[in-house]
This record gives structure tokens, sequence and C-alpha cells, in this order.
């Protein structure tokens, strides 16, 4: 028997090889995936070349720390895994069977039976792939009950002690009060007008509790005012700069930069950081603020951190650190711990960090919930007595103060151990989009609360919602019913299935144009055919696209999946067999016109990025023989506010799909007019409270949700997502 395996009877899972043949039978009924199998045997086989023991439990928890990191787990809390082993690993009962004919264990209950936490941790403790401390380095990492694959705990270390850095000491805080509160005080009276600051407190108390640190959260709902926040937050800072520094005769701005995880959220938050920099009272601020000190060109973080491949890294890091005074990072619940890790070592020890976005949407695609963790409690308002009057004293609106004891019972021990945290997190809780008669605000309540409301359920059911629906579609049935109620809405959208046909609505003082589907722009660009001729300009093509894609990007049809008959792939091939006619499609080819188109993978050769959405329309073009002839080109909308139109021959996009349908994962960053959520069949762990929330508050005017029926949705809510992770900024 070699070091590398062990005696049966000091382990309830045999040897290190018998465990890897373990898992080779639960990759065979898909319990794990190639990658966590690979992980576990290259684990195993390297101790096995250094002649190194390793215990069979530490091969068996590799795997299955490399699969929950699949379904966004930053680690695997051991003492749960004890508690409830079947939310770790879960064998369906036909794939039971198939183990006991291979007289295999068959789950993970049965391995754990024979030991216990405190053994299973002693094992680790002493296991040479596993590293209990910050300063050694091994593949697996331990910290007290939670297991981690190395680079994952020592991003979360990096996170932790990057924001650890940047939030002030109560000297810190005297300091900022002597040198710097009566600019800022002056700064807040002059941005936020006294007729509105009945609703905007706590855009107030966001922009002074950001003010003083070098680290801040932004958080709110839709509609909330987040980017109207921040550019007037932005602006004090450059007022507080040009105060400040003034006396001595520099008068220093600051250095800022503004990023989005995607180029699709980077361009949303052109245009809104745009007009809302058109309307700042600049003249009237203390420390000469112009047009200039508030930057307004957006970037995506890869781009700010220099990418240079997947495998390269970036060219910013703490070696090369960005030369920048201020990032502020737009959408960041999209922002995966690996990401986050990354942006922190590329600022200076002495950059401000402010993190904006809606702490209740969904997390990153890839693991981590940074945002979610750090801002968890933020509707609390856990400030302190301190911070209370320093947030009076700068807006003159008192801040409610929440004690511990007044915090559900299942936060109040997470929230008081992130005290120092807290007083740097602000929460917007006015929607100035949604009032109280908004059936698309009340679903994003009762979604994020979790509770059922049967009246507001019923309502949605009945159709008696001013701005949301519910249609039941099943698409199973063999009368082809259910699929063709859905064409039809998608269509036109619906408007008769709305209240008053969706006619007569007013939000905030603005007309509201009816709900429309995806016939609106096909019959722009049907118009167009007649409209435009070979010797039509560049600037009338332009102008088309532009209209085509501001029409189509009224209306989107969402999906909680991307396979399965209620998926984006079946659903993209059924909306292309119903909108675009046959003969198109003969005579076009795959690139028709109208074909709606997603980029998923950055290029940056070409200047696009993942989530951007182009267009294929058929213009006219001069060719190499100088004649003019109609081809099939891709229309995309500039990154900045500028209103050109970039075009593309298709054969130049390399990663492109049709999206008539997106996941709700691709449509964070966006939203629409009218959005159509379509539910499964039935929920499974990416059927979330998040996901249902997110898909809702994609929708700026109507909501319609797709289901098979009425039971999906409320399934949904009651199915919250809670992804592990030690990430902790301790007091």
């Amino acid at each position: 028997m070699s070091q590398f395996e062990l005696d049966l009877t000091a382990s309830p899972l045999g040897s290190a090889s018998e465990c890897l043949q373990l898992l080779t039978s639960w990759r065979r009924v898909d319990a794990i995936r190639p990658l966590d199998l690979a992980f576990a045997s290259q684990l195993a086989q390297m101790c096995e070349a250094a002649k190194l023991r390793i215990e069979p439990i530490t091969v068996l928890l590799s795997a299955i720390a490399s699969q929950h990191l699949s379904d966004g787990h930053v680690c695997i809390d051991l003492r749960k895994m004890f508690e409830r082993p079947e939310r770790f690993i879960n064998i369906a009962p036909a794939s039971s069977q198939h183990l006991v004919a291979e007289q295999a264990p068959i789950n993970l209950r049965q391995l754990l039976a024979s030991t216990s936490l405190s053994q299973c941790l002693k094992s680790l403790e002493s296991c040479c792939a596993v590293s209990t401390s910050a300063q050694n380095m091994a593949p697996l990492a331990l910290k007290g009950t939670r297991l981690y694959l190395s680079r994952y705990y020592h991003y979360e270390l990096k996170i932790a002690q990057g924001i650890r850095a940047r939030l002030p000491t109560p000297s810190d805080i005297n300091a900022f009060s002597h040198d710097c509160a009566g600019a800022l005080k002056q700064a807040i009276d002059v941005l936020f007008e006294q007729k509105d600051r009945l609703y905007a407190a706590s855009q107030m108390h966001a922009c002074a509790l950001a003010a003083r640190s070098r680290f801040a959260i932004i958080t709110g709902g839709p509609g909330t005012g987040k980017t109207t926040t921040v550019v007037k937050l932005l602006a004090a800072l450059q007022s507080i700069a040009g105060s400040v520094t003034a006396s001595d005769g520099a008068g220093k701005k600051l250095n800022i930069a503004l990023a989005a995880p995607t180029g699709k959220a980077a361009a949303r938050l052109n245009q809104s950081i745009s007009s809302s920099v058109k309307r700042l009272p600049l003249a009237q601020l203390p420390g000469h603020v112009g047009v200039n000190d508030i930057p307004q060109k957006v970037s995506t973080l890869h781009r700010i951190l220099g990418s240079r491949g997947a495998s390269q890294g970036f060219t910013y890091n703490k070696h090369n650190p960005l030369a920048i005074d201020v990032l502020v990072i737009d959408e960041a619940s999209m922002v995966d711990v690996s990401m986050m890790a990354a942006v922190i070592e590329a600022l200076k020890p002495d950059a401000r960090l402010i993190l904006l976005g809606d702490k209740d949407q969904l997390a990153s695609v890839d693991a981590g919930a940074v945002l979610g963790q750090l801002a968890e409690g933020a509707h609390l308002n856990n400030y302190s007595k301190d911070t209370s009057n320093y947030l009076e004293a700068m807006t003159g609106v008192p801040a409610l103060v929440q004690s511990d004891a007044q915090a559900p019972n299942d936060q109040a021990s997470k929230v008081s151990t992130n005290k120092t945290l807290a007083q740097n997190v602000a929460m917007l809780n006015h929607s100035f989009r949604f009032d109280a008669n908004s059936g698309i605000g009340q679903l994003a309540k009762m979604v994020n609360r979790g509770a059922l409301d049967s009246r507001l359920l019923d309502d949605l059911n009945n159709k008696r919602l001013a701005d949301a629906l519910s249609l039941q579609s099943d698409f199973s049935k063999e009368d082809g019913a259910g699929i063709q109620a859905f064409v039809d809405h998608i269509k036109d959208g619906s408007p008769r299935m709305f209240a008053n046909e969706g006619k007569g609505r007013m939000q905030n003082n603005q007309h509201i144009e009816p709900p429309v589907g995806y016939g609106a722009y096909l019959s722009l660009l049907d118009a167009a055919q007649s409209e435009l001729r070979p010797d039509s300009s560049d600037e009338q093509w332009d102008a088309l696209a532009q209209k085509v894609l501001d029409c189509f990007q009224r209306f989107q049809v969402l999906s909680a999946m991307r396979n399965g008959p209620y998926g984006v792939e079946a659903l993209n091939i059924m909306m292309q067999k119903a909108l675009i006619p046959a003969a198109k499609l003969a005579a076009q080819g795959s690139f028709y016109e109208g074909r709606p188109l997603l980029v998923t993978r950055n290029d940056y050769n070409l200047g696009l990025t993942n989530g951007d959405v182009g267009m294929v329309i058929w213009r006219y073009v001069t060719n190499k023989q100088g004649k003019s002839e109609r081809v099939a080109r891709v229309a995309f909308e500039s990154e900045q506010d500028d209103g050109k139109i970039r075009w593309f021959s298709p054969s130049r996009l390399l990663e492109v799909e049709t999206v008539f349908a997106m996941t709700v994962h691709k449509s964070q960053g966006s939203e629409f007019e009218h959005a159509c959520f379509v539910l499964p069949e039935r929920v499974n762990p990416v059927v979330s409270k998040e996901l249902v929330y997110t898909a809702i508050t994609r929708a700026k005017y109507w909501i319609s949700i797709v289901s098979p029926n009425d039971r999906i949705f409320k399934d949904a809510i009651k199915n919250p997502i809670n992804r592990e992770s030690g990430l902790e900024i301790d007091d």
C-alpha cells in the first residue's frame, strides 16, 4: 500500500483511489461534472507523485467544492453539508438504482454517516493539499468550516482587505468634518432642490455617506435614482476637491472613471449619465466645477483593467495600478468575486471605490454574490448615532436608525458583525418610476419579500393591473393553442389584454405609449424597402438602423432557461418561424433581414462586447466593381450616446446568436418598455426569487408573465438563492 492510500479501517471512504472510483460512478450519473472529477484526480495524483499522504475525505470534498463553484458558491460550508448532505450531492432515484447495481455508495449522507464534522476538519487541517493560513499556498483552503478552492479564498481575502483599508476610522471622519463638511453641505444644498427633498432624503444621505469614505455602496430598486444620485455625488466630490485644494492655489480635481460589467450596461449608463449631467447646476457649486469634471464616458471593467485574454490577467494590477482617484461601478450585482478582487488589486490604496446597483437582483453568472452580501442589511439602516448625527448635519434631514434588536432574527447577527461597513452603505428607498398603483412595482416588492399576496396575484391573473398581466400558455397542448396564444402575444404585445387597451397611461407626468411586440420593428423594416434605394445616403441608412434598434428594444422576451420547450433556444426557433416569412428565410439564409443578434463574447478588435445587441439589415453597398448591390449587414449602436451606428459584415461576427429571446441573466443592465417573461414548466434551482425579481424589474412600463400554469410563478417566489461565501468585513 502506497502512502497515497489509507487503510480501509481508518476511513469510511476507503482509500483515495477508491474515492476516485466512487467519484467516477457519480460522474456517470451526472452528479458531478468532468471538471470536478479531473480536479479531484489531479489533486490525488499530485500528492502521490510527491509521496505525500492524502485523506480520501479530502479527495471527495475537492470534487464537491469544485462542483458547487459552478453553481456560484465561492466555498462549501462543511457544517451545512453534514446537516443536509442531499443539498450538496443530489442523485436522482433512477441514478440511485444504477449505483446500487454497481454496489457503489448511493449518496453523500451514507458516506458521512460514520464520521463527524470534527473528524472531517481534523483530516483537512492535517492534509498537505489544504491550507489553513493565508500565507500558505495549497490547492484547497480551509477557513473555519468553509472549504475553498484556494484561489477563491484569496479573492475574498483581497476584497475584504481592500474594503477594510478604505473604511473611515473615527479620526478620519472628524478630519473630514473639519476640512470638507462646509463644501459638502453647500454642494448638497445646491444639488437637491428644496421641493424634491421629501422624496430625495435617501439620495442625500447616500451622497453624504460616500463623500466621507474611500468605499461606499449605493443600492436601490428600479427607478430609485441610483444614476442621478451618483452623478450628484461626483459633482459634490469635485466641489469638495476644488474647494479644499483651492486654498493652496492648486484647485486639483479628481480623476474619475465610470465602469460597468458589460457593454450593454455601459451603453445604458452612458445615456443616463449624459442626461443627468446636463441637468446639474454646476455654476452654483463651490470649487468651480465644470461639465468636464464629471465623466460621461462609461467603459466595461475589462477595458478599464486592460484585459489580456482569459489566461493572461489584466494590464492594471497591484504592480501597475490605475491612475484614477475614484472608480464607480454600475450594475455591481453582476460583478463576480474574481473580477471584484482584480478591481481592488488594480486601485491605488487611496483611490475611492463606489459600488452602484440593486442588491436584490440576480448575482453574477460566475461565482460569488459580492454586492448582495456586502449590502445585505442595507434596508435596516443600521447606522450609529455618530453617523446619524453626521447625516442630519450634512443634509438637514434626520436619518432613521435601526437597532440590532429591531432587525429580523435571521439578519441581526450578520448585520451586527459588520457595523463599520454599514456606516458606508446607503439604500435608496423611494421609487420615482413606480407609484403605489403600479403593478410592476407591487409585484417587485412582493417577490422581494418572498411572501405571496393573494389579492395582487388575483388582480394579475384576472388582468386588473394597469401595467402587468399573466398569460397562461401551455406549449405541450396537442392542439397548439398554447403556442398560438404566445405567438399572438409577441407579435403585437397584446394591448387589448391590458386595462383600457393600454391607452391613456401617464407615468411621471409623461404619456406612455400602449405596449408593442416584435411586429412594430418588423413593420419599420418592411416600410423601408420602398423608402431607401441604391442612392440613399449613409445617413439615411443610419437613421433607419437607429429607428429599428430603438423599436426592437421596446419589447423583449426573457426566459429563465436556455434549454427545454420554454428555454431561449426553443423560443428563438419558434419566434423565427412565426415572425419571418419562409420565403425570406429561403432567399436570405441565416442572416435574414430583421434577425436580432446578441454578441456572446467580447471582441475588442471590432469594439463589441458581450451583451451588445445588433440588427441584420439588408442594405445597398458599392462592390469592388463599383456597382451597387443589396447585402446583409449588421447594425450596432455606438457605445457612446452619440447617435452613431456601426455596420459589420456578418462574416466578421464570430460569437453571436439570435435574440428574440434572451435569458434573464443576459438582460441585466438593460430595461425595456415591455418585458415578456417566460417561465418553464417546473421550478428548479435556476428559477429563483431573484431571477423573477430581476425579470420583472427589466420592465419600464409593461410586464407580461407567460407560464404553463399559475403555480410556477408562486413556487419561484418561494425559491430564494443562497450563495455560500465567507466574505466578511469585520469591525
